[in-house]
């Protein structure tokens, strides 16, 4: 692909990719350097051994998993690139590129259910049962023992806040000027969200980063349990020390973790080569890497405008760009202004077969087009990350205009729980600015109820 000289950080370094060395850059997620050096396929899939790249960028999808230095199902674009590190792609034979168990997906075009394979036939049905367990599972057993965590450790404090973008932002500084001891935790190395790696937007607020003791990177919440102490949240904390359980037991809890890149229905639509619009934006914007030379871009509404501005800011110009249209509207009608150039129209099937070449897609009238490209950014916002707030029990909503589910809260958050209160895009697509201003009546509303304590 290309990098832009202005973005380029980190010194160079090499990378074993396969037995083959490629130049990257230091401390970027090996995702990134792999889609700078042209390396979109990084997998098989496990049943169909269909072709598997990077797509979110924000580990919320397992498309990009690569066996790292002998540790197989590393995400790749969760892991910091070093010199001399030794990555492989998985689940293929002899190799990604030429793989034999692809002739799966071709022998089976209407889908296949090993189960019945052979069932009832007498020697195959034991050889068929033994061939099927032997290609389960992700990738292979890791070269040595994973090394011993730190041990556990447990934390109380009167307000936990997860997700350092706009919403967490925003009431970490609320918490502060009042002087409320909170911590805030991010899976991301860096805090920050949409406001440093998300589509470019008019009026987004300032970066704002809390005190340092405040503000915990590399944190992932995972779960929340329960024990003879009470309610905590279960975080795996990354270090140079080495990862970390925690245990955080808060009075209080604001979700503010965002949401997960969405897909939609078409033909291939799994191809290396096609990112979600925030990925791309994340690529340029933090590490200076293009998503390809000549990009499609798909999607609807603000977030199709934000990411359309970010290609533009590096130099793209796509060689067309789709707009899907307002949801639900009694007729094909437009999401975003004529100025973008937009056309209405859906993707009907990506062209290719280890990677994106072209984009066949449909306009409101039936008409049947192609573009070539070697890239495809599906610009949409995202779906509510509500895992954690269901497991606490709040309510989630199947939101038919949006096509996605989103927690149910009042005008300040709270979602019915005691102590739980979400913000930001939890509650459904918004922006920065919105996100921001959701987080702040959350945590004021936080600090009312401290104080009626």
């Amino acid at each position: 692909m290309a990098r832009l000289s202005s973005s380029a950080s980190g010194r160079r370094v090499s990378v074993d990719l396969d037995g083959r060395t490629i130049e990257a850059r230091e401390g970027e997620p090996l995702a990134v350097s792999l889609v700078d050096a042209g390396q979109l396929l990084l997998s098989r899939s496990v049943k169909y051994h269909r072709p598997r790249g990077a797509f979110c960028m924000a580990a919320s999808c397992g498309n990009c998993l690569v066996r790292v230095n002998g540790v197989p199902n590393v995400q790749a674009c969760r892991v910091a690139v070093h010199d001399g590190m030794r990555v492989e792609r998985q689940n293929a034979y002899p190799s990604a590129r030429v793989d034999v168990f692809g002739f799966i997906d071709w022998f089976f075009p209407r889908g296949m259910h090993h189960n019945t394979i052979l069932a009832g036939v007498p020697v195959a049905e034991q050889v068929m049962a033994r061939v099927a367990r032997q290609l389960a599972g992700l990738g292979t057993l890791p070269d040595l023992p994973a090394r011993p965590l730190a041990d556990a450790q447990s934390l109380q404090v009167p307000v936990l806040i997860i997700g350092a973008g706009p919403a967490g932002l925003a009431a970490s500084q609320v918490l502060t000027e009042a002087g409320v001891n909170h911590v805030l935790i991010e899976r991301d190395h860096i805090a920050g969200g949409r406001l440093n790696a998300g589509p470019l937007e008019a009026g987004a607020p300032p970066l704002d980063l809390p005190p340092p003791n405040t503000l915990w990177t590399s944190a992932q919440a995972f779960g929340v349990f329960e024990d003879a102490q009470g309610r905590f949240v279960a975080v795996e904390h990354q270090s140079i020390e080495g990862d970390r359980l925690v245990r955080i037991y808060a009075q209080a809890l604001l979700l503010a973790v965002g949401g997960h890149a969405r897909i939609i229905p078409f033909e291939n639509n799994e191809l290396p080569g096609i990112f979600a619009g925030r990925a791309a934006t994340r690529m340029i914007r933090r590490h200076g890497v293009l998503p390809g030379r000549q990009v499609a871009l798909v999607g609807r509404g603000e977030e199709l405008a934000g990411v359309h501005a970010s290609l533009a800011e590096a130099g793209i110009t796509p060689v067309v760009t789709l707009d899907l249209g307002v949801p639900d509207a009694p007729g094909p009608t437009p999401s975003v202004g004529i100025e973008l150039g937009a056309l209405l129209a859906e993707p009907i099937r990506a062209l290719g077969r280890a990677k994106i070449r072209g984009l066949n897609y449909r306009t409101p009238d039936g008409t049947d087009r192609r573009v070539s490209c070697d890239a495809l950014v599906l610009a949409l916002p995202p779906s509510p990350s509500y895992e954690l707030a269901s497991q606490l029990g709040a309510q989630v909503d199947f939101d038919p205009a949006q096509e996605t589910f989103r927690v149910r809260a009042d005008g300040s958050g709270a979602t019915g729980v005691p102590g739980v209160w979400v913000a930001g895009e939890l509650l459904g697509p918004c922006s920065a600015q919105e996100a921001a201003g959701s987080g702040q009546r959350a945590a004021r509303a936080i600090l009312a109820g401290e104080a009626a304590r």
